[in-house]
């Protein structure tokens, strides 16, 4: 392994190469914060709203079983 230059670089070079190091964090952090709004929508479309729906209809089906149980069938 290759020994890595000891100088310093100047002080404008070390700001520029931190002010790129934080928008990429920044640009991440949008990407990351954006993948957990869709993650959000996707479950309550897929998980909350089929069960509102499951509990909407139970009464419904309870009701049609109870009377074909009362008809003797």
């Amino acid at each position: 392994m290759e020994q890595e230059s000891t100088t310093p670089l100047p002080t404008d070079a070390r700001l520029i190469l931190m002010e790129q190091k934080i928008d990429y964090l920044v640009s991440e952090a949008h990407k990351s914060a954006r993948a957990r709004k869709i993650t959000f929508w996707v479950t309550i479309l897929v998980v909350v709203l089929p069960f509102i729906g499951i509990l909407a209809l139970l009464p419904s089906v309870m009701g049609t079983l109870t009377g074909a149980n009362s008809l003797g069938v």
